[in-house]
């Protein structure tokens, strides 16, 4: 079926890795995303700076809504709009930014040394 899957490496790779891996894998990413969204919404509850929080609370709903409508595609809830699953899927830019996105999120998180 991966075949008959248009763009099965960008648009349709959480698709591809459920025909391939099973639900098994599924549950096992979108853990992974779980326990990376609680880990820094976490840290902004403990966080004193409001523009730390707001810049946290961006980063991290960016990556959030980005697999939110990938996944959302994959199971026919949303149109299809060439939207990449952050962290997994083939694309120049997106991974760019997502790793830029990444960046800033563990630069703002670290453990400050006083």
């Amino acid at each position: 079926m991966k075949n008959r899957v248009p763009e099965a490496h960008t648009d349709y790779i959480i698709s591809v890795i459920s025909e391939e891996f099973g639900v098994i894998a599924i549950i096992l990413i979108l853990l992974m995303f779980l326990v990376f969204i609680y880990s820094v919404f976490k840290k902004v509850y403990s966080e004193n700076d409001e523009k730390i929080k707001l810049i946290l609370v961006g980063c991290i709903s960016l990556i959030l809504m980005q697999a939110t409508i990938h996944i959302g595609v994959n199971i026919r809830l949303f149109p299809t709009t060439g939207m990449t699953l952050p962290f997994i899927s083939y694309g120049g830019s997106s991974i760019v930014s997502v790793s830029i996105i990444s960046g800033i999120i563990l630069n703002l998180t670290k453990r400050k040394i006083k």
